[in-house]
Formats: structure tokens, sequence, C-alpha cells
């Protein structure tokens, strides 16, 4: 069984992480035009066959953030076909899955495809169209010694391969160097606590390992496999990322203890897997007489690390502001995944609209709309307007135009607001945009 992986669009950037999540299925892999190809007929029944396979290979792949299409089929260049010509369908690269895994289904699927799908037909494009052939199911049909004589033995070499016929050989990729490590626990474990030493054993070969090749590790997952009679159930992973590499065992265990502890275990773990994600050379030590003051930012990477082991990662996010004149497109935030994000602390302003000391420290997720008598924006009574009007018109170019005039506003309380009124509209509407402190 082969899958053929096609990100979309393709970025250089991508191909470690990918290399690196497909090991996790196969170390048989190979890269053919873009394509990363996967030979997994030894995976099926370690990771509970044809299903099992896609759970674990999208879990993976979702937290890679990358976008793209998938084959399963019977073969390699069967998977490398079907997933070329979903390529050239346009549907939206959203990780959606094509089967071939029946050989009865694999040749229905490739006798509908297109010739322009396959490369090694274009130098030939013209020849077959004149033949009316446009699919390869057509293509079959020709005589063999007429496709010998007239178009090259790769071709016909390729299509073999493709419809199972031929044997697909293949060199494997030489794989980054990882670290995985296996250990199965002496009884059914329930409580986490008890869990610490057998995760310590494993850190500390870890650590000796990094040691040994100069590496650090800065992203690493802790696997809790469960062994259930009744029902298969997927591992629990605990992913634990730092901002500032190490091969130190303490500092790795301060971040893995501590989801640990918040952790509630669904069923009786039966082994514990450890494996890494982000490797980077070790730096040699600052020998200058007067080190670097890093003190601080020391203290601001641990307070983040403690943020992510208790809130996840998605709960840690930083500042990504945007050059735009609309202030909630302007502000926006993103998670903080590795040590190459920047703190929100050191976000760089963006070019928009400088408000100066009228821009609001909070902005709301949305405008809410306000009530109005004769014409005065009413929130709790009625509003005062002290400052403005800002006018912002702008965001034609992406179908998201506004028109709006930005006023300070406050109310009987002191209060102060951050309000617009809509200028594109028949009759003046009032908004509430932001809250100042």
């Amino acid at each position: 069984m082969w899958i053929a992986i096609a990100p979309l669009p393709w970025r250089l950037e991508w191909q470690t992480p990918l290399v690196a999540a497909a090991a996790t299925v196969t170390p048989g892999m190979v890269w053919r035009d873009q394509v990363l190809l996967l030979d997994t007929q030894a995976s099926l029944q370690w990771l509970g066959g044809a299903r099992g396979l896609k759970r674990h290979l999208k879990r993976e792949l979702m937290a890679l953030e990358i976008t793209g299409r998938m084959v399963m089929a019977q073969t390699a260049m069967g998977a490398w076909l079907l997933v070329m010509q979903a390529n050239q369908a346009g549907t939206p690269p959203d990780w959606a899955w094509h089967y071939a895994l029946s050989q009865r289904r694999l040749i229905e699927r490739l006798d509908r495809v297109a010739l322009t799908g396959a490369p090694q037909v274009r130098s030939y494009l013209e020849w077959f169209t004149r033949l009316g052939c446009h699919t390869l199911g057509q293509l079959r049909a020709l005589n063999r010694s007429e496709l010998l004589a007239r178009t090259d033995r790769m071709l016909l070499q390729t299509l073999d391969q493709a419809y199972g016929q031929a044997v697909f050989n293949y060199q494997p990729l030489k794989l980054p160097a990882q670290f995985r490590e296996h250990l199965e626990l002496p009884r059914l474990i329930q409580d986490t606590g008890a869990l610490q030493p057998y995760t310590k054993r494993l850190l500390y070969a870890l650590c000796t390992w990094l040691k040994a090749n100069h590496l650090t590790v800065s992203h690493l997952e802790c696997r809790l496999h469960h062994r259930d009679r009744r029902r298969a159930r997927q591992p629990t992973i605990i992913a634990v990322a730092i901002a500032k590499s190490t091969d130190e065992q303490s500092v790795l265990w301060r971040w893995l203890s501590v989801r640990l502890e918040r952790m509630a275990l669904p069923a009786p773990v039966s082994d514990i897997a450890l494996l890494t994600r982000t490797l980077a050379n070790r730096q040699e030590r600052n020998l200058l007489l007067f080190e670097d003051d890093t003190s601080s930012s020391h203290s601001v990477s641990d307070t983040l690390d403690l943020l992510r082991a208790r809130l996840g990662q998605s709960g840690v996010k930083q500042a990504q502001p945007t050059a735009d004149h609309r202030p909630e497109v302007a502000n926006r935030w993103q998670s903080q995944r590795n040590d190459k994000d920047i703190s929100p602390i050191q976000a760089k302003p963006s070019a928009h609209m400088n408000w100066g000391a009228h821009c609001p420290s909070w902005l709301l997720p949305e405008p809410k709309a306000l009530a109005t008598r004769q014409d005065q924006p009413q929130l709790n009574g009625p509003l005062r307007l002290l400052h403005g009007p800002w006018r912002v018109e702008t965001g034609w170019w992406d179908a998201h135009l506004i028109a709006r005039d930005y006023f300070v506003a406050t109310d009987r309380s002191a209060r102060r607001y951050w309000v617009y009124r809509e200028r594109a509209q028949p009759s003046a509407r009032w908004f509430l945009h932001g809250l100042f402190g």
C-alpha cells in the first residue's frame, strides 16, 4: 500500500517537517516531482489498517498547518498519477483523501486519468490527440509494440508500475537524525504520578543521545499508548515545546511534569514512547570573561514555556500586526509555535494609521451596534463625543470596504469608549469598537 502526499502550494520549507511527520509512519519514502510517496505496507497492521493509518497521518499533518492532497493506492505510481490528476482538477487542497485500495478500483480510476496528468506523455500528447486517445485506459488499448516503437520505454514502464504489472524500484530517502524510544510498562498504570519514573528514564536516554550527537531539542512528544480489549484507543500525545533548545534533562522534565500533573488519563497506559520533533546543533558556550546578560530574556522564555505547558500550544499567542488602516485587520494574533517566533513584547508595530493617544487599549472581537436617540449614540445613557472624527475609508481591494468616522466618547461615569459612525449608510449607524484602560 502506498500513499502520495502533495503539499499545495509547494514551499521548500515544508519539505523537512513533512518528511519528519511521514517518518512516524514508515521509513520507506521517496520524492517524485514535489510529491512524497510513502511505502506503508509494513505499517498497516501496526497502525490498525487503512483507517488507523489515515487517522495517524492526518493528525500528524494537521499539526504542521500544511495544506495539500493525499491518495492511498495499491501502487506507488498509481497513487502518484491520481494525486497529479487531483492537482489539475483545481479542488481546494484541504487534505481530501482519495482511495484505490483494491486492484479493480485502481484500474477503474487510472483508466479515467487524462493524459495531460501524466508528465511522461506530454512529449507525445499531440500524436495521441490525433489518434483520439485522451485517457490512460485508451492508451493501454493501443498496440504495445507500436507504442514502444513510437514512444520510449520509460512511458510503458511507468504505465506498468502504475497498474501493478511491474515492480517500482526506488532508493529510500535518508531520514534526518531523530530520537524515538519505546518503553513497555511492567503493568497497566492509571495514575500519572506512577508514570513519572518511566518517563524520566526515557528523558535520560534522550539527553544522553543528544549529548552524544551534539544536538539540542526544542519540540518533543511523549505518547502514552493505551491497551484496551474492548475498543481501539488513540494514544494520548503530550507535546512539549520550549523557546530555547536544550539537552538538559532537568529543563525538559520541568515542562513535561507540568503537563503530566494536569492530565486525566482516558484509559490505563501500557506503553510510553518518546520522540523528537525539532532538533538543532548544540551551540558552544560563551567563553568570554564577561558573559552576556541574558537573564531577562531567559525569564521571559521560561514564563512563556510554563504558560504553554499549562495552557497548551494554542493557549499562548503573539501579536501579528498587519500594515492596514482597518483596525480589525491590522490587529491579529497567532499561536507561538517554536523558538524562532518572536515574543509578543518584541512584535514590531504595523504601518497602519497613527492614532496616537486616541488608540484604545482593547478592541472588541466584533463591533457592537449601539442604539441611537436623536442621532446620538447610547450606551448606559447618552455618549458624549470628546475627540474626532478620524476618517477611515479603505478596503476596496478585498471586498471588505469600510467607510467610518471614529470618535473618542465618554459616558456619565467618565468611562471612555472608541466608537465609529458608518458613512456609507443612508441613516447613521453607530458601533462600539474599543475600550480605553
